[in-house]
């Protein structure tokens, strides 16, 4: 059986509070049940995006395509930064040299 108790000098466990159930039922005498709404089901990971490198793409290309048509330089500057981030394996040390056919992960997930 596990559980605990808490003792302090000059006080007693109320009667009934060491109670447990049959061997049949380890489970305390007065457990509460509670019924109601199930728990929502664990969350899936977000689908991975995938993207193909076609000839003439550009890191800045690709990840400008991935953003809003009014999305600034510098938003895309940092779109570029990550998207490189998240495929330095795949691209090696220089960002600028991509293949077509390589496969990119879109970073974050699918966007």
């Amino acid at each position: 059986m596990c559980g605990f108790a808490l003792t302090a000098p000059g006080f007693t466990a109320a009667a009934g509070a060491h109670d447990v159930g049959s061997e049949d039922d380890p489970h305390p005498a007065d457990a509460v049940h509670l019924a109601g709404l199930a728990l929502p089901d664990l969350p899936s990971a977000p689908a991975v995006r995938v993207l193909t490198v076609r000839s003439g793409d550009t890191l800045w290309s690709i990840a400008r395509s991935g953003l809003r048509a009014d999305a600034t330089d510098s938003a895309v500057a940092a779109a570029v930064t990550a998207l490189y981030a998240a495929n330095r394996k795949v691209i090696g040390d220089d960002p600028d040299l991509i293949f077509p056919g390589q496969q990119l992960t879109a970073p974050g997930g699918a966007r």
